[in-house]
């Protein structure tokens, strides 16, 4: 049964693939969304995690009694999960009517003034990075940060995607890119600031301008501009370390001598052992631990409360692992260990929470995508909405509380101070002309008063 359950994991995965790729090729869906990203987290951390420990049957520190039932519960709950999750973001929960809430802008500046805005960015995430110490205020620019060089680097791939051959404008975009990659890994452990920066300049080329191509097409492009973000990411998980915050200049050493891609595409696709843990959630809640009824919704709300003001305040789930399995070695304080959205649901009250999670999941990505797609060809939009994707792949795997919280602010930081640029830039005159109004007759969904009457008089004028 066991082994069973991994040739299904594996089936669920090309599934999960195919369901995005024919949707987007039927003209049916955007191939970059946030719900797509996280799907592409759910596939790595809660899909192929799963099938070499169930293959050997080895889940390492986390023994497990009975793999046969386990398995089979894992995958009904995993395919439970993915299910609620996409019938549910179809519906949308009112999460579009919500994003017309959101203000957009019309703001177009010309290349020069968004070149330089993408240097100011960069500018003030190495500023946010390196310089605010102040507590609580640093907590924040530790969230709008990233976003921000995230956002500016995919501002010139924006401008790089339609103008690719061009030499200067290459050159500059790289420049920028590498100038922010370096800025976020610099002292780092967590690899989400490079997924955020890579995603994003996809996003950004993505959307000024390959959206509009044939969708084929569309397919090779991303692939070959994906390579270079993947061969960044695979290389630095190879090197680094949780024990360390190596300097800029130790990175690129390191990064240079000790790296190996091989191993870090490896650790990449194996999703770092998640599903074990899952499982042991699963076999041990409700039978030796009780249920911690919902915790990851709760604690999305108590996140941004700083302990300073709580002492009280919960701890989450991915903080109660370590001691509850009895594991050795485990600094609490510096490694969390990553229950997955599955193993979250186990331990949060089981089935119904399967469900609740998804609904969750759909309506949170569902009301930042429908932002998007408002003003789809507007980078002040768009490019905020895309500046934190390195939380919305680790979303299935990690502190599910955590992960979709940093989201929300780094999102919600940068979108403000981004629209507020945009809307100092259209006071200036760099604005887009108004749409030409049309006759109200013209809307394919206008109907008048007396519409039976309307269609009468027309169609006597008619004769």
């Amino acid at each position: 049964m066991t082994q069973l359950c991994a040739f299904y994991l594996v089936f669920l995965s090309f599934a999960t693939v195919g369901f995005v790729v024919v949707r987007y090729l039927r003209g049916k869906d955007e191939l970059l969304s946030l719900r797509n990203f996280f799907l592409a987290g759910f596939v790595i951390f809660q899909l192929s995690s799963g099938v070499e420990p169930m293959l050997e049957q080895f889940s390492g520190r986390y023994s497990l009694m009975d793999w046969d039932g386990t398995s089979l519960i894992y995958c009904l709950m995993a395919t439970g999960f993915l299910v609620s999750f996409l019938v549910f973001y179809s519906w949308g929960l009112g999460a579009g009517t919500a994003a017309k809430l959101v203000p957009t802008t019309r703001a177009a500046p010309g290349l020069p003034t968004l070149i330089l805005l993408a240097v100011v960015l960069t500018f003030l995430s190495a500023v946010f990075r390196f310089s605010v110490n102040v507590p609580l205020v640093s907590t924040l620019a530790g969230k709008a940060g990233p976003s921000f060089a995230a956002i500016a680097s995919g501002l010139v791939a924006w401008l790089w995607a339609k103008r690719l051959f061009n030499p200067v404008m290459a050159a500059v975009a790289i420049a920028i890119i590498l100038a922010n990659l370096g800025i976020q890994i610099s002292g780092a452990f967590g690899r989400r600031s490079i997924v955020a920066i890579g995603g994003c300049v996809l996003w950004g080329m993505y959307y000024s301008h390959w959206r509009d191509l044939p969708r084929l097409g569309v397919l090779t492009r991303l692939g070959l501009a994906a390579a270079p973000p993947v061969i960044v990411l695979a290389a630095f998980t190879s090197v680094r370390s949780a024990q360390e915050r190596p300097s800029l200049t130790e990175q690129i050493q390191s990064l240079a001598s000790q790296s190996s891609i091989r191993d870090g595409l490896r650790d990449l696709a194996s999703g770092q052992g998640t599903v074990p843990v899952s499982m042991w959630l699963i076999e041990n809640y409700p039978e030796r631990f009780e249920h911690i009824h919902l915790l990851g919704l709760k604690y999305f709300f108590y996140y941004p409360i700083p302990r300073m003001w709580w002492s009280e305040k919960p701890v989450p789930l991915s903080t109660m692992i370590a001691d509850k399995a009895d594991l050795e070695g485990v600094s609490q304080d510096v490694l969390k260990i990553g229950p997955g959205v599955v193993g979250h649901a186990a331990a949060e009250g089981g089935w119904y929470v399967v469900i609740v999670y998804g609904a969750a999941f759909a309506f949170l990505l569902k009301f930042f995508d429908s932002i998007a797609l408002r003003r789809v060809d507007n980078p002040f939009v768009v490019l905020p909405i895309g500046s934190a994707l390195g939380q919305v792949v680790g979303m299935p795997r990690g502190e599910i509380s955590a992960f979709a919280m940093n989201y929300v602010l780094g999102v919600v930081l940068a979108y403000i101070s981004i629209i507020a640029v945009a809307k100092a830039l259209e006071l200036f005159g760099w604005r887009e002309p108004e749409p030409e109004a049309h006759p109200e007759w013209l809307d394919p969904e206008w109907e008048p008063e007396d519409a039976d009457a309307w269609r009468d008089g027309y169609a006597a004028e008619s004769r």
